[in-house]
């Protein structure tokens, strides 16, 4: 029927049987009519249909007023925008008063179409941001009042869309404030939009709740991107965002909402001081980031009791380690030496939150000791100008590691192992760094950083096998640890041979070139030899303490040093480097293959023995690995009275 319409006003005006006025008058009287008759065939009961007919008869409307204007300049912009306004205003009005869906839908859709009908081409912003105020309001109004919650979602696109044409034709710095504030009106109304909103139950049902959560991130992005050019500004917003999120979530009980903010908020801190490098913005930079860090830790410590959530768990360690982070990228590149004294003021007034901690009997006591444990050590690595990023990963990760063994703490065991391993990857990667030309052989901060990992390895197995000998001295565990400690142990020996013969061929170099020119071959004779002592030594330990995984680190140290030797060293090294490097291999695999034979003959024949003259133990008598219970040996003490025979 409207197509049909419409080609009998087009035949109208080819004929000039009516004016532009009387055109646009009949569509909007036409549109009414049929509005109107809709309504009453659906008091009649048909629905639906009559639903149909008059938003049908709405959309008849807005053509015709969009003509009247754009087409015909019959009315200014002002009048058009009105009258399209006052459309949209009575199709909702029916629909509150029908309790229709569909005209609901109508109403919406024609008035977020309305600016873009009766637009000017002007900039208006104000004008523009609060009809859509006006309108996101109306629509909660409406669909509160008849459970429409699909109207939100509508609502929350059109307004986005809007957004973005307005930001791409008009937007420009000179806007910021106007943009700010709207945004954090219409933020506010879709973030009332979300009360009541069902978040269980049927996936259709959870959509309009489920889209609507976006907004208080795009609200963020679009806050962040828009208040860039005003570094002031910026910072008193991520300074209000996070007071604002820690109240919420606190008010809330929610730890996932506290969490969320401080991520949203952390890393546009850690990217300000590169985005805005002035002298001027230190000062309100780190003022900025200690208040962020403060009411985290505040909201954190708070909920610290029994029953601790995980991610406040989480966030203690992370806002900690944070602000060391963002203070480095703030206070580096002007005032290197605050660095130094940052992390120690830190070290020091996380020390005197573990003796409130251990005053208050507070369930963050353990975390608040792990934390001052980690500040000490990156602030010892920053004033000796180590690799104090790996020497933190390091500490925190082996912290939460032993504090998971301490119980069903799951979470903490593998959120330290992931730290543990970030930490062994980035001292691989140091230690296959040249050493400064200066830098002291063995005695230097890379070794330290290198003994520190390893000890710390070497003590999260021991603390494994001493809380659990039934389950973790022989787990996979246990054996990436150890094996993990004994490879970094070798990769540092190789780069301390190298870092050895390069600062001997630099001063060679100008005094005895001939000699210099020799260097490399001996370093790679001495590297040869050097893996294979090593491997001896983890095939002894591994056949003295009968541990089977060091043993197969060791023979596979000794089968990469003979490959590197039958493969290379023949054929690159001088005469006298390769008789070193192949007579140095063989004597060592001598050795250990007649240490593997005899000690492992000996761990069999006193095997026998014991299973023919040791006695069953008495009850209470534990015994492991034939040794009276609190011996000395390897074994550990007594595991709950039981026996333990030797394997």
């Amino acid at each position: 029927m409207l197509l049909g319409a419409s080609y009998f006003i087009k035949y109208a005006i080819d004929n000039e049987w009516l004016g532009p006025a009387a055109r646009t008058a009949l569509g909007v009287v036409a549109g009414l009519a049929v509005a109107v008759t809709g309504q009453r065939q659906a008091r009649r009961g048909l629905g639906f249909f009559g639903h149909a007919l008059a938003g049908g008869g709405f959309g008849l409307v807005f053509l015709s007023l969009y003509a009247a204007y754009r087409l015909y300049g019959l009315v200014p912009a002002p009048a058009a925008f009105g009258l399209m306004a006052g459309a949209s205003a009575l199709a909702a009005f029916m629909a509150d008063r029908e309790r229709s869906g569909l005209l609901a839908l109508v109403a919406v859709v024609g008035g977020f179409a309305t600016p873009f009908l009766a637009s000017s081409g002007q900039n208006a912003p104000v004008t523009l941001f609060t009809y859509l105020a006006l309108l996101i309001a109306a629509t909660l109004v409406l669909s509160r009042r008849h459970g429409w919650q699909w109207l939100h979602v509508v609502s929350y696109l059109a307004t986005g869309f809007t957004w973005l044409v307005w930001a791409d034709a008009y937007w420009t710095t000179a806007d910021w404030l106007v943009t700010q504030v709207f945004l954090t009106v219409h933020a506010a109304l879709f973030a009332a939009s979300l009360r009541g909103l069902p978040r269980a139950g049927a996936w259709i049902n959870r959509m309009p709740s489920a889209v609507l959560w976006s907004a208080p991130v795009v609200y963020h992005l679009a806050s962040v991107i828009n208040l860039d050019a005003f570094p002031a500004a910026l910072l008193v917003y991520l300074t209000a965002v996070t007071l604002a999120g820690v109240v919420i979530a606190e008010q809330q009980a929610q730890p996932w909402l506290r969490a969320a903010v401080w991520v949203a908020v952390a890393w546009p801190l850690v990217a300000f001081p590169d985005a805005h490098p002035a002298r001027a913005l230190v000062l309100p930079t780190v003022v900025t980031m200690l208040a962020v860090h403060v009411l985290h830790l505040m909201a954190v410590l708070r909920s610290a009791r029994p029953g601790w959530q995980g991610l406040d768990i989480g966030l203690l360690h992370a806002n900690a380690l944070w602000l060391v982070l963002a203070l480095s990228e703030a206070v580096q590149p002007h005032a290197a030496w605050l660095v130094e004294r940052s992390a120690w003021g830190l070290t020091l007034a996380y020390a005197a939150l573990a003796v409130w901690g251990w005053r208050a009997a507070s369930a963050a006591f353990p975390h608040l000791i792990f934390l001052t444990a980690t500040l000490a050590a990156i602030a010892l690595a920053v004033t000796l100008d180590g690799p104090w990023l790996t020497v933190a990963w390091a500490v925190e990760g082996a912290g939460l590691v032993r504090w998971g063994l301490g119980g069903d703490r799951p979470w903490f065991r593998r959120a330290g192992a992931a730290l543990t391993v970030v930490a062994a990857v980035r001292l691989l990667g140091e230690l296959g760094q040249p050493l400064a030309a200066d830098a002291a052989l063995v005695f230097n901060l890379r070794a330290a950083s290198t003994a520190l990992v390893v000890g710390l390895l070497a003590w999260l197995a021991r603390e494994g096998i001493v809380r659990a000998p039934r389950t973790w001295r022989h787990s996979w565990p246990v054996a990436v640890l150890i094996t993990g400690a004994a490879v970094i142990g070798v990769v540092w020996l190789t780069a301390e041979i190298h870092a050895a013969y390069g600062q001997r061929a630099w001063m060679l170099a100008y005094t005895a070139p001939a000699a210099a020119l020799a260097s490399p071959l001996a370093r790679e004779a001495t590297v040869s030899v050097t893996w294979a002592v090593y491997a001896f030594l983890l095939v002894a330990a591994g056949i003295r303490w009968r541990y089977a995984p060091v043993r197969y680190l060791g023979i596979a140290i000794f089968a990469i040093a003979s490959a590197k030797v039958l493969l290379l060293d023949l054929s690159r090294l001088d005469r006298i480097y390769r008789i070193l490097s192949v007579m140095g291999l063989g004597v060592l695999l001598v050795l250990a293959s007649y240490l593997y034979q005899r000690l492992l003959d000996e761990g069999t024949a006193d095997s026998a023995a014991a299973n023919r003259e040791v006695p069953s133990p008495a009850p209470g008598d534990a015994r492991i690995d034939g040794l009276p219970a609190g011996s000395g040996g390897s074994a550990g003490g007594p595991i709950d009275g039981a026996t333990t025979p030797r394997s």
